[in-house]
């Protein structure tokens, strides 16, 4: 079956894995705009973040180590974490826009959104002293898109291009006034797309649970998949490319996959996704050759290639650790991370190296030796994450709260279960959410304290 019997137009095309049909000149998302100019935008800063060997250099030509938090669950909500019982982005967009109307779908997402994020938010993270923020976002961000037909389990590789996709001007906007707001407060932007088209990972996070990994097919639907990823970086690329406050673009988060069955979604990076890389990078780069570039490993060092292989000039290479365990497991925590630590610095990449993501299930004391261990290698690093369900756990600086210690699941919009109304959902995502914010004091002095950490880049 097709996936909607209502396109009837057929593309046909002649496909390699990553062959030239991938060819970034081709993308309509440059509107004429592949000049590797870069254009003039006012901003505080004169200089872009960018590799100068194995360290990063920023203003005034000055080596910086980039210490903060990402924000997870602003544009990605997971249920896990955040006020939602729906399993993805996806399906809370579905579910929403089948419940009340498209229109009414995204106002109740804006609602969420501004109240996860405030100018309480910037105070907090201003006084924590973090130089950096990591911003996950995904294509639902960038494109209105026929969400619903995205989400079918048989998609016909010759109608997915036809599938009707608009800029989301108005929330685009929003994005890029975030990036000028923590210009002010001094604070870099790390642009992470962490919800591709096809799934990078069959995760939830990125913004498909159902545990499908397309981007990756040997097939026709998989290079149309990497297309529309092409483009989309290239859209980006070309809005962002003015912006100095943005410290890199990070190209897909967790990239894992095995191209070679369909039905295996694996925990590695390969030269399937190597390669793949070097295709987003010479996209980019077509339009933008000044930002530093990212990419990220599942899970090692091992998992990635020598960058010279590729000839990839002013990049930087992402890890995240996650180890299971918990308080008073300490000496395991401690050496699991100075085991990953000695693996990504032993690998000598000769660029700088970056712990995108981490959570060590252990007690702050742990935490201090972790970062610290961090600091003295020169590794940047944004812990996961800025805010979770809950307080006074390790996984986020503040927590969520509207009674004591705990989140009452009736503060939690019952979008699947129990069919909230909009005006619940509404204040639910808005009075409740900002009202129940609460700091987690032992984890906010750990990491403040290894934010303002004086770093000696003579070692």
């Amino acid at each position: 079956m097709k996936l909607y019997s209502r396109l009837f137009t057929t593309l046909a095309a002649s496909m390699t894995l990553f062959g030239c049909a991938l060819s970034p000149t081709s993308s309509p998302a440059q509107s004429g705009n592949a000049s590797s100019s870069v254009d003039p935008r006012p901003g505080l800063r004169k200089n872009y973040v960018r590799a100068s060997g194995k360290e990063l250099v920023g203003e005034d030509e000055k080596n910086i180590l980039l210490r903060g938090t990402n924000v997870g669950g602003m544009f990605i909500p997971e249920r896990w974490m955040c006020l939602t019982d729906c399993a993805d982005l996806l399906q809370t967009i579905n579910i929403l826009t089948e419940r009340f109307s498209r229109k009414e779908a995204f106002e109740l997402l804006d609602i969420y959104q501004q109240n996860f994020w405030t100018e309480e938010d910037w105070s907090n993270v201003t006084e924590l002293g973090i130089n950096c923020l990591r911003l996950p976002i995904s294509y639902a961000d960038v494109y209105d898109t026929e969400f619903d037909l995205l989400r079918f389990d048989e998609i016909d590789p010759e109608e997915l291009p036809l599938i009707r996709k608009k800029i989301r001007e108005d929330h685009l906007s929003k994005i890029d006034a975030f990036i000028d707001e923590a210009e002010r407060h001094g604070i870099y932007i790390v642009l992470d797309l962490h919800g591709a088209f096809g799934s990078q990972n069959g995760n939830d996070h990125s913004i498909d649970s159902r545990g499908h990994d397309w981007l990756w097919y040997p097939d026709a639907l998989g290079e149309e998949f990497r297309k529309m990823n092409v483009e989309l970086w290239q859209y980006l690329a070309t809005r962002y490319r003015g912006f100095r406050n943005i410290a890199g673009y990070d190209l897909l988060n967790e990239p894992a996959g095995d191209s070679s069955d369909k039905g295996c979604v694996t925990s590695l990076t390969t030269k399937t996704q190597w390669d793949y890389f070097d295709v987003l990078y010479k996209a980019i780069r077509e339009i933008d050759p000044n930002h530093l570039l990212i990419m990220e490993s599942c899970w090692t060092a091992n998992d990635l290639p020598n960058p010279k292989t590729y000839g990839w000039e002013n990049i930087m290479y992402e890890f995240h650790h996650y180890e299971g365990g918990g308080v008073g497991e300490d000496d395991y925590q401690i050496t699991s991370y100075a085991n990953r630590v000695k693996n990504i610095v032993g690998a000598d990449f000769g660029i700088p190296l970056y712990m995108g993501e981490f959570c060590p299930h252990a007690s702050y004391e742990a935490w201090e030796k972790i970062l610290a261990n961090f600091n003295q290698n020169h590794i940047n690093w944004t812990t996961w994450t800025y805010r979770v369900k809950y307080v006074n756990n390790e996984w986020g600086l503040y927590g969520i709260s509207t009674s004591n210690e705990d989140l009452p699941r009736s503060e939690i919009p019952a979008i699947l279960r129990g069919n909230d109304s909009y005006s619940e959902i509404a204040r639910k995502w808005g009075e409740a959410q900002r009202n129940g914010n609460r700091k987690n004091e032992g984890l906010c002095e750990v990491v403040s304290a290894a934010a303002k950490a004086a770093i000696d880049f003579s070692k």
